[in-house]
């Protein structure tokens, strides 16, 4: 009886040693999706010169990191100038702020990129962006300088 009981203590702290090991397996973690697309939206928006939803979409990102409490507070005082923005320029000078918290905070949270999406690299301007696509689309010089950059995926 004792052996029997002993077999199955044995049997059972493998069976929740081998669930355990199973359940600590990291699964990948990636940048919501309902903070990235409109970012991605306002990167396309401003490639083609254009300024008609980047407050909208700016107001999105701030609606997503309302709900995370003090970590969303540096990348939602980045998006909030995003969402003041009175001309394309300044949109694009926030935007440059954007990206630039928005991969640091991914970083240190350990966030992958959402599959498709890239970071592009403008030497001019010096400032990564986010894409999806395999085309450079500049937001920072749309039309003028639209396919200046590269892919870097940081």
């Amino acid at each position: 009886m004792r052996y029997t009981l002993a077999l199955i203590f044995v049997m059972t702290c493998s069976v929740i040693t081998i669930a355990g090991a199973a359940n600590n397996v990291e699964e990948e973690k990636y940048a919501p999706a309902s903070l990235v697309n409109p970012y991605l939206k306002i990167q396309t928006e401003l490639a083609t010169d254009s300024f008609t939803s980047v407050q909208q979409n700016a107001s999105a990102m701030l609606k997503e990191l309302a709900s995370w409490g003090s970590l969303g507070l540096e990348l939602g005082d980045t998006v909030r100038r995003l969402e003041r923005a009175e001309s394309i320029d300044e949109a694009r000078i926030a935007l440059a702020a954007v990206t630039d918290a928005l991969l640091r905070y991914s970083k240190i949270q350990g966030l992958n990129l959402p599959d498709g999406i890239r970071v592009a690299y403008c030497p001019m301007k010096q400032q990564p962006w986010l894409q999806e696509g395999e085309d450079i689309r500049n937001p920072y010089y749309g039309s003028a300088m639209l396919d200046c950059g590269e892919f870097s995926d940081e």
